[in-house]
């Protein structure tokens, strides 16, 4: 859900566990930075669907 409520909760579920638990916290830190979330992949993605689209 997109609203106030959704967004506060999520903020607040994401401040105690970086408060509570700074061991998962820092997992999830880890595993986020360690994918590739630059344009290079995204646009190696689209290639590939456009050339399987027409038959390349």
């Amino acid at each position: 859900n997109y609203n106030a409520h959704e967004m506060l909760h999520a903020i607040r579920d994401a401040e105690a566990l970086y408060y509570d638990n700074k061991r998962e916290w820092n997992k999830m830190i880890d595993r986020a930075m360690a994918v590739d979330y630059s344009w290079n992949v995204s646009a190696k993605k689209y290639q590939g669907m456009y050339d399987w689209l027409l038959g390349n």
